[in-house]
């Protein structure tokens, strides 16, 4: 289950979304590109380990004045390192640099 003011959707919340219903459902939160790929995960498409930012994280962003709402920042690293952590990569390394 999302908490509130999530600002960050991972690969796995979407894999909990199973049903075409619930992946129509959540098109105003992930956008587009988001429930593509929560469409491409429920088919059993392979979709690396990833993250989307949420549509409410875009409109919160532009209601602050162009400014990341209070623990979206927080959110994003916590997002990126579990992505490092079941890619077994790292953001930045310059061996074997994790992909975005």
């Amino acid at each position: 289950m999302r908490k509130k003011n999530t600002f960050i959707c991972s690969v796995n919340w979407i894999r909990q979304k199973p049903t075409p219903k619930t992946a129509r459902a959540v098109r105003g939160l992930l956008g587009g590109k988001g429930t593509n790929l929560a469409d491409m995960t429920r088919l059993g498409v392979p979709v690396p380990p990833g993250l989307t930012v949420t549509t409410e994280s875009c409109n919160a962003f532009l209601e602050a004045g162009e400014e990341f709402p209070e623990g979206m920042w927080d959110q994003v690293l916590e997002g990126l390192k579990a992505v490092e952590a079941q890619m077994g990569r790292k953001f930045g390394d310059f061996q074997e640099p994790l992909l975005v």
